[in-house]
């Protein structure tokens, strides 16, 4: 009696004790190769691609949809005003419902990390409860789990897309269906059903992949063994759970299956995001010890850059041992379940290959494989790209070599502790992949506090920055002119197409891919008639246009000040703000200036660079009143002999849809040539309107004896002290930044380095801003001078936040060690006190 009992403890709580001992394994693996995140889970998020991005937004989106009572599968706050349709979009519905209740509880971010961590643990333990099933070594099944959750295929997915990457209900799903096809048919359909319905839950994409498996998995029993009647029942019971428990996904997908199957055949990647059979043999990018040696060699794939189906040498060698196990026929009930699993794994490698041979960067067409005949069948289409048949590689693959470990352990178990230390090594990949959180801006605060609904326009535009940008939504909370979901059509981009400013922010290599290239034409559509196009987004309800300052690069910022020389409302380090209902919400430099009776003219903007002889003017005009009719002036460039240059400038030319309102902003932009052979003497620039005064800009253009031609505010010939002679200043405002330019002279070598200040006074002489630095922005030191060196510097000083009044500029040079002011001396020899010079101009905001 005592014996039956304790072996009824031995049967009761040995697999308890396997499970627990086997998760806590998994627990620790998960948490050391999530190093340093899983220690910081608040601060990155993982991620080895910027669809990362996506799918921390869909958790967002889930929440809204709930909380606001919005359908699931169609946002208002994308592709604003339209909207989007998400029924084609890549939804992992049962991971953002988890981190919902977490997010309240550790903050959004940790929730995804800890979702994503979740999925790999427990895809451990499934894999380890199904293989250790068929085997009864819970060593090999414990191996076999280890690769599971860490395959790089399955790993890098999982980092990029969480409805690709959540296979963990997989193993459960082969656990129960296994047991249902050999007895106990009800209880273990049922459940089969449970972890159908969490597959699809988790993805759709999940959810065909599985479907496709069970057909060749239920085939080769039916060819075993199993009766076709017995086969039928036990697949119908296992589908209505599924569908039961699935309907509010299923359902609306079904409703909308004509669009999902026609966006479905529109990506056809079948020669495009097939794998690269190479890319089997070669280690990720970081593998610590590999890695450096291999990066090389992904530069040449495509999709495998970034989703990386590394079999392993030792996990390759297990599975092609796995079939010597029929030799005893009790590790896996019988040597034939040995193969099926190992000739699986090649089948799906063989649809993972795509439609024609990919190997080492190199497509070769004229090898067709199987995937050319039948992958633009619907819902084999729906798939989208083949590489992704490789996560029933991995599935299949595992198994297989937890076969192939029990197979040596039974054999000679010592054998476990290398093959254990050889997986590890072949599956080193630490540190994971983590994104840092884009810097955020206090404006998306006080955004988020607005009751008041309107949509907001993110530049950089296109197709990858948009991923980006959904991050940010989830800070602000409003509607988004553009956006990003999975599958799209031309009509979702018809807003942005509708309006010349939206389609000039699309630069060259930004638009989306399978949408006109008439729709975004970039730079080729001037934006003469800027203030109706920014009225049409007004009327249309956007508010804002965000410039995310920390995503610019030079040449995207000098097309965005170009395109849209405003002033914004909000600036800090990250974002400068635009309201489209108050380009001009203050002007600087004394403007705006009556051209005409109607017309005011808000900017006048002269730039040239200091090699060539080309001069770009920009000028912004206003209608006072409704305008209906061109307004042509004349720009000219007027010396002591009258003007040398005269070219025409046309406003309010072409006519938009309603007029030209009141408070409109019209650009027009003009390229000049100086002559070669310019007389010396002063230069201004003038712009004339029929029966209005010239406006004459204050700046003077000097040309030297020697040909060089300066662009000045003011000559001052200022003396610092007896080494330096600041020749004369220009200043001009970009935004909320004032750039002044200063001209210095080494009147001989200085001696020491000194620092330039410039202070922004106040009406009282208050300073309330200042620049200091060495010349050239610490480029150019003084004492690396020599005399007669005419230095030209730039200071830049911030003007956002003060109050509209008159301002004025002071300049002055300090030695860099005694922190002592060189003396100031004028034209006739007057000194200035407190050793700085007041520029005799004011600076105006109004």
């Amino acid at each position: 009696m005592l014996k039956m009992i304790k072996s009824l403890k031995r049967r009761l709580f040995r697999p308890v004790r396997q499970i627990l001992g086997a998760s806590a394994a998994y627990v620790l693996a998960v948490g050391l190769i999530a190093l340093p995140v899983s220690l910081h889970l608040s601060q990155r998020l993982l991620g080895n691609s910027s669809d990362t991005w996506i799918f921390y937004w869909n958790n967002w989106w889930l929440e809204k949809a709930i909380l606001e009572g919005h359908n699931w599968f169609f946002t208002p706050y994308l592709f604003y005003p339209h909207g989007a349709n998400l029924v084609a979009h890549s939804h992992s519905f049962l991971n953002s419902l988890l981190a919902l209740p977490l997010a309240h509880l550790v903050g959004p971010v940790a929730a995804y990390n800890l979702i994503l961590l979740f999925g790999l643990w427990v895809s451990g333990i499934g894999m380890f409860s199904l293989v250790h099933e068929i085997t009864h070594r819970p060593s090999a099944a414990l191996l076999a789990g280890f690769v599971f959750a860490f395959a790089p295929y399955h790993l890098t997915q999982a980092l990029a897309h969480g409805n690709l990457g959540s296979i963990h209900w997989w193993p459960f799903y082969a656990l129960f269906l296994r047991r249902a096809l050999r007895g106990q048919r009800i209880t273990n359909a049922l459940c089969a059903g449970l972890f159908a319905a969490l597959t699809l839950w988790s993805g759709l994409h999940l959810a065909l992949l599985l479907a496709l498996w069970t057909v060749v998995y239920t085939g080769w029993h039916l060819l075993r063994e199993t009766s076709l009647l017995r086969l039928v029942g036990i697949a119908g019971l296992i589908g209505i759970v599924t569908l039961t428990l699935t309907a509010p996904v299923i359902l609306p997908v079904a409703r909308d299956w004509q669009r999902g199957a026609d966006l479905a055949a529109a990506f056809d990647e079948g020669l495009s995001r097939q794998t690269d059979l190479l890319a089997y043999l070669l280690p990720p990018t970081y593998h610590p010890l590999a890695g450096p040696h291999t990066s090389p060699f992904y530069e040449r794939f495509t999709i495998n850059r970034e989703y990386m189906p590394y079999l392993g040498y030792t996990v390759l060698a297990l599975a092609l041992v796995s079939p010597l196990s029929r030799r005893h026929p009790p590790l896996v009930g019988g040597g034939k379940e040995a193969w099926f699993w190992l000739l699986s794994a090649g089948f799906w490698m063989v649809l993972a290959a795509g439609s024609a041979l990919r190997l080492n960067g190199s497509v070769y067409s004229h090898i067709s494989l199987p995937f050319r005949f039948v992958g633009h069948l619907f819902p084999l289409s729906a798939i989208r790209a083949p590489d992704r048949f490789n996560l029933l590689t991995v599935f299949s693959l595992s198994v297989s070599a937890g076969l192939g470990a029990a197979y040596l352990a039974r054999r000679r178990r010592w054998l476990l502790i290398p093959l254990v230390l050889l997986i590890l090594l072949d599956y080193l990949y630490v540190p994971l992949p983590a994104w840092d959180l884009p810097p955020a801006s206090p404006f998306f605060q006080q955004m988020a506090q607005e009751q008041a609904s309107y949509g907001v326009v993110d530049y950089p535009m296109g197709y990858a920055f948009s991923k980006r940008w959904l991050y940010y939504q989830t800070l602000h909370g409003k509607p988004i002119v553009e956006g990003h979901i999975s599958r799209y059509t031309a009509q979702d981009y018809a807003f942005i197409a509708s309006n010349p400013l939206l389609r000039a922010f699309y630069q060259t290599g930004v638009k989306p891919l399978r949408v006109s290239g008439e729709t975004f034409s970039g730079e080729a559509i001037p934006v003469s008639a800027l203030g109706p196009a920014l009225r049409a987004l007004g009327t249309s309800g956007v508010r804002y246009i965000l410039l995310h300052k920390s995503h610019l690069n030079a040449d995207f910022a000098a097309y965005f000040r170009r395109l849209l020389p405003l002033v914004p409302i909000h600036e800090d380090p990250a974002l400068a703000v635009y309201d489209v209902a108050r380009p001009l919400p203050v002007c600087y430099d004394g403007f705006p200036v009556s051209l005409t009776s109607d017309v005011a003219l808000a900017r006048f903007d002269v730039q040239h660079s200091d090699e060539g002889r080309e001069w770009q003017l920009q000028v912004l005009a206003i209608p006072l009143a409704p305008h209906t009719s061109p307004l042509t002036c004349q720009i000219r460039l007027i010396g002591e002999n009258g003007g040398i240059l005269e070219t025409p400038l046309t406003f309010f030319e072409t006519l938009p849809k309603g007029g030209w309102a009141a408070g409109d902003l019209a650009m027009q932009e003009a390229m000049l040539s100086l002559p070669q052979a310019l007389e010396p003497g002063a230069y201004r620039w003038t712009l004339t309107c029929p029966g209005a005064t010239a406006y004459t800009a204050p700046e003077t253009l000097e040309v030297h004896l020697d040909g060089h031609a300066t662009y000045l505010r003011r000559s001052v010939n200022l003396r610092y002290g007896d080494v330096i002679q600041l020749l004369g200043y220009r200043w001009r405002t970009e935004g909320t930044d004032l750039q002044m330019t200063l001209l210095w002279k080494a009147l001989k070598a200085p001696s020491a380095d000194y620092k330039v200040f410039v202070h922004l006074l106040n009406a009282e002489g208050e300073i309330v801003r200042q620049y200091d630095a060495v010349p050239c922005n610490w480029q150019c030191p003084t004492g690396g001078w020599l005399a007669g060196d005419v230095v030209p510097d730039r200071a830049v000083i911030s003007l956002r936040g003060l109050p509209p009044e008159e301002y004025r500029l002071a300049v002055g040079l300090y030695h860099l060690v005694t922190q002592e002011r060189l003396p100031v001396q004028g034209p006739q020899g007057e000194l200035y006190p407190d050793a700085y010079f007041v520029l005799p101009d004011a600076f105006l905001i109004s």
